[in-house]
């Protein structure tokens, strides 16, 4: 099916703001890329796959505006992208949407159908103590994106969430996050998907960080029927670190497709990947970790790891962790995967101290997820995290 008539109308609902001819540009190109992809098939061995079933992006609910709640401190530009192209035209013009590929049927259709983009900018030393918070509730399809561009020594942590309501058949949320770091600057990102499980998600957040500079993610995925997610750091300046950590919990039928990528470019970068999760039900869940060492990152040092909880007998994991070194003068790049059921020793311990089986099994989770919770340093999410996790395991 080919969308230009789709597109045309859409292309006119957002263009009021008189969209620049770069930016026009970059979405015809995304479209037509669009058009011409199939439906990526997300096999990775004879049994290790997701099932999309006849989900296609051309049956979808037509994309909405999502309601928006932000928490913006002083000291920080946050646009809605029609201001920012007037307020930095060489900056969007360089870096927005540049981080996403046309060759992924995905990632085109976000490019070519945006529908809500909000531009962050942190200025020059700025160190922002309050989080930064972009809180998003949709009830049709969902096309959003996040440009973060953090300047040098500059300093925030941001917490962006989506939820939904729907009532439509098929809903899609396409969710794309931008982050530039640049020399010496600092970046937390805590981002929490909770969909409904009539939605499929489709998550790529991706990094390009400059000297000396940190971004940390810490992911977080309850919600949708599917749910394909990306993290990307690519460490491209000397010295510069990324910590990509990934939080999911299924239930149900829910999928997960959890892809985690560190690309070391710059010399005596550090990364460290770790993914948690707990699968209930029927849920499915498979984790690709790509930890890449490029003949430019002497002295690189990455690692990575995925725990995953099974609590019913019908719940499937699979994991496939992937070391690419092209170097010879590495610190250390390394790789493990622990996939079990819960302890039935602590069960049986904590349930002989007097608490029910449900109680001593939630007691297991919230140790299970601790250490990654404690990497959010933002109690007020760590709570939500919580009582997310409480809800997984008490609703049926």
């Amino acid at each position: 099916m080919v969308l230009w008539d789709k597109c045309g109308v859409f292309m006119q609902s957002i263009a009021s703001y008189s969209e620049p001819l770069w930016l026009a540009q970059r979405r015809a190109d995304a479209l037509k890329c669009f058009n011409e992809l199939a439906m990526p098939k997300l096999k990775y061995g004879l049994t290790i796959k997701i099932d999309l079933g006849d989900f296609s992006f051309e049956n979808c609910s037509p994309a909405e505006v999502p309601e928006q709640k932000i928490v913006a401190p002083v000291g920080v530009d946050i646009l809605d992208i029609a201001d920012a192209v007037k307020k930095y035209p060489e900056l969007l013009e360089k870096k927005f949407i540049t981080l996403l590929n046309n060759n992924d049927k995905s990632e085109s259709f976000h490019k070519a159908f945006l529908k809500k983009a909000t531009v962050v900018v942190i200025p020059r030393t700025t160190v922002v103590a309050e989080p930064i918070e972009i809180r998003s509730f949709f009830s049709n399809t969902n096309v959003e994106h996040v440009l973060i561009v953090a300047q040098p020594n500059s300093k925030a942590t941001i917490v962006c969430e989506t939820t939904n309501n729907s009532n439509a058949g098929c809903v899609v949320n396409s969710y794309a996050v931008e982050i530039f770091a640049g020399a010496g600057s600092t970046i937390n990102f805590l981002g929490l998907q909770n969909c409904d499980e009539k939605t499929y998600t489709f998550s790529t957040k991706r990094a390009v960080i400059e000297n000396d500079a940190a971004v940390n993610w810490l992911d977080c995925n309850f919600g949708s029927k599917v749910c394909l997610s990306e993290t990307t750091s690519v460490l491209k300046g000397a010295g510069s670190s990324s910590n990509v950590y990934g939080l999911f919990f299924g239930s149900h039928n829910q999928k997960f497709d959890m892809h985690l990528e560190s690309v070391h470019e710059g010399a005596h970068t550090t990364s460290d990947m770790l993914v948690k999760g707990v699968l209930d039900d029927d849920a499915k869940a498979i984790y690709r970790g790509a930890l890449k060492i490029m003949p430019s990152a002497n002295g690189a040092s990455g690692y990575q790891k995925e725990d995953v909880t099974l609590l019913s007998p019908k719940a499937e994991a699979d994991s496939i962790p992937e070391l690419r070194i092209n170097n010879n003068e590495v610190r250390k790049c390394t790789h493990g995967a622990s996939i079990g059921q819960v302890d039935a020793e602590k069960l049986f311990y904590l349930m002989s101290r007097g608490l029910p089986k449900k109680e001593a099994v939630k007691k297991m989770i919230e140790g299970f997820f601790a250490a990654l919770l404690a990497k959010a340093e933002n109690d007020g999410f760590s709570e939500q995290l919580k009582k997310l996790v409480e809800a997984k395991l008490y609703v049926k």
